[in-house]
């Protein structure tokens, strides 16, 4: 009997050393995987082509959290975890969502067409609420439109923004091609303002922001201070810095108003794991990606280092952004940049940590 009870503690030490060395190994691994994307994110500090905030995330484990550069090079402040960026099109994944909520609430669906909302919207019996989230609308996109860069200045009331591209002929055939479109969320935007009452801004606050504690993450409105916001910047053909010509935040609204920090958009990433925003049956649907779509609920999908990825990138007005989701692999890269950037410039620093991230 004694013989059989050494044998059984010895086996439970064996088993707990096991798990122990185990997590040592996990522990010696993450550390080696921070350096080497610390020391690659240390290397774009050198690049005068960006500055900004990384955070790297794995299985709920902050691997990187850095900020380099400036945020206001006028007057030489640095960038901190806390600075605040603009994020563009990231902007499509809250609207996303608050769409997706109500659905979930019973007072729309997502096949609903836009003319129950928007009675006046020319074809929009054809057109529904799932091809605007989709970009499959056909209905073209208001920011690539000859007359909006000579009008981007002024300040335009919703209705306007919408007035400016609904009477333009729609591009395809509505569900019969994916193109992205802003305007496709300008509606959504609308939509959103007609079934809940409240203003975009109000609602995406209440439901979305406020039961998360992201408390660093607005609208950009001309007449509201927000502290620790970056200012914005695009890189000339002499390689140097400069101002970013102004465009009137107010036409950017439900596609690409918001702005955010990387610690309140892993935030959001967390939030989308779980079922405090919306439930199960709801996320499965945000991120129900079929073979052959571009973009799914607001969100593109690819693929970097071999891993399955659905992400969102930003370009406006000086500032360029990403937040990419590995979801089968439980892992987030979110950049924030207040230097505009290509999207393949983008692209390139997102592969270059995956590579790290997924070694």
């Amino acid at each position: 009997m004694r013989v059989k009870k050494r044998v059984i503690f010895l086996l439970i030490i064996f088993t707990f050393g096991l798990l122990n060395g185990c997590g040592k190994s996990t522990k010696k691994v993450n550390e080696e995987l921070t350096n080497k994307i610390n020391a690659y994110v240390d290397t774009l500090s050198k690049d005068k082509n960006f500055s900004g905030a990384v955070l790297v995330a794995k299985k709920g484990t902050i691997l990187t959290n850095k900020a380099i550069g400036n945020a206001n090079y006028e007057l030489t402040v640095s960038t901190n975890l806390d600075t605040k960026f603009r994020i563009g099109n990231i902007t499509n994944s809250f609207t996303a969502a608050a769409i997706l909520q109500m659905e979930q609430k019973g007072v729309l669906s997502v096949e609903d067409t836009v003319v129950k909302y928007i009675p006046s919207y020319p074809k929009g019996d054809k057109i529904t609420i799932s091809q605007l989230l989709n970009h499959t609308s056909g209905i073209p996109n208001y920011t690539t439109l000859d007359e909006f860069n000579s009008v981007a200045r002024l300040n335009y009331p919703l209705q306007k923004v919408i007035d400016s591209f609904k009477s333009k002929p729609l591009e395809f055939v509505p569900g019969s091609k994916n193109k992205y479109s802003d305007s496709n969320y300008i509606l959504l935007g609308f939509i959103i303002e007609k079934i809940s009452g409240k203003k975009y801004f109000d609602y995406i606050n209440e439901y979305l922001l406020k039961p998360l504690k992201m408390n660093n993450t607005g609208l950009i409105e001309n007449e509201v201070i927000i502290k620790n916001k970056a200012n914005g910047y695009n890189v000339n053909e002499e390689g140097k810095l400069e101002n970013v010509i102004y465009q009137d935040p107010s036409r950017w609204f439900s596609s690409s108003g918001m702005y955010s920090t990387i610690g309140d958009l892993y935030l959001w990433d967390r939030a989308l794991y779980g079922e405090k925003i919306i439930d199960k049956k709801q996320i499965n649907k945000f991120f129900n990606a079929e073979e052959g779509k571009d973009y799914v609920n607001g969100w593109s999908l690819d693929s970097y280092a071999g891993h399955k990825v659905i992400f969102q990138t930003n370009n406006v007005s000086g500032f360029s952004g990403s937040i990419s989701r590995f979801i089968k692999d439980d892992s987030t890269i979110i950049v924030l940049s207040n230097i505009t950037m290509s999207k393949d410039e983008m692209d390139k620093i997102v592969s270059n940590i995956s590579v790290y991230l997924f070694q």
